[in-house]
């Protein structure tokens, strides 16, 4: 639906105000001569008296004009402050349409933003069932693919979905590269998600377990250690259980 706006020429019409003070240069005169008087009066008791009375009549004079001043003032804008409000009430409803249409925008954005977010669950769904390794790892894989910018119209879903099939692809020859490095590196590629990472963690920790075999080595009163990497939150428990059973004397790591 389109809308016809009637915009009118000479839609505001308005004339300068004028107001004439023809006595001005007068009273300045006057309002000079009194105040080079008052700054070259000596200052005596008798010389004060005299010039009160017309500094009085001077100051009666000029509170006369300043009230005269206001009331102008107020008639030469009441005219404006009408055209104000008319304008201003204008605004408002055009404001308001602009809010509630803002309103309809953001709705309507994440609608669309709910729907592409099915539409590529949908083709993850499809694609993911080909890859049996890395749901094992991670039953929860798409929030670790998912970006928030995919949402966004100017990523078209091509891209998104090329994206995803070099992510799957990768994924599944880092879980290789991790199962043939060893279990220890699998276990902290599926912490990291970054097989790199889970390789300097490993050596970090096998450097640090060296280290405190050379310790134990080099003090006879040490008591021997062995660590054991157990995978999985049930299997974690059960290991936990059964040591606390058998007071073994244990610490758990992260």
């Amino acid at each position: 639906m389109e809308l016809n706006l009637i915009e009118y020429e000479n839609d505001i019409q308005y004339q300068i105000p004028q107001v004439r003070f023809p006595a001005f240069e007068t009273y300045k005169a006057q309002a000079e001569e009194i105040s080079a008087y008052i700054r070259s009066l000596p200052v005596t008791e008798d010389s004060i008296k005299d010039v009160r009375a017309t500094l009085a009549k001077a100051r009666k004079l000029t509170d006369r004009l300043n009230r005269s001043r206001i009331d102008i003032k107020k008639e030469i804008l009441s005219g404006y402050d009408q055209f104000e409000a008319q304008v201003k009430e204008l605004c408002d409803i055009v404001g308001e349409a602009d809010k509630e249409l803002r309103k309809k925008v953001d709705l309507l954005d994440e609608m669309e933003r709910k729907e592409k977010l099915s539409a590529i669950e949908e083709i993850w769904d499809k694609r993911i069932a080909q890859y049996d390794r890395i749901q094992k790892l991670w039953p929860y894989c798409f929030d670790l693919f998912f970006k928030e910018q995919y949402l966004n119209k100017t990523y078209s879903m091509k891209k998104i979905e090329s994206e995803m099939a070099d992510w799957m692809e990768d994924t599944l020859s880092d879980i290789r590269t991790a199962e043939g490095l060893g279990e220890d590196y699998l276990y902290e590629y599926s912490v990291t998600c970054d097989l790199n990472q889970a390789i300097q963690n490993v050596k970090a920790r096998r450097a640090w377990e060296a280290e405190r075999t050379e310790d134990n080595d080099d003090d006879p009163l040490a008591e021997p250690m062995a660590t054991f990497t157990v995978i999985g939150e049930k299997d974690i428990k059960l290991t936990e259980m059964l040591l606390k059973e058998n007071d073994i004397n244990y610490k758990k790591g992260n």
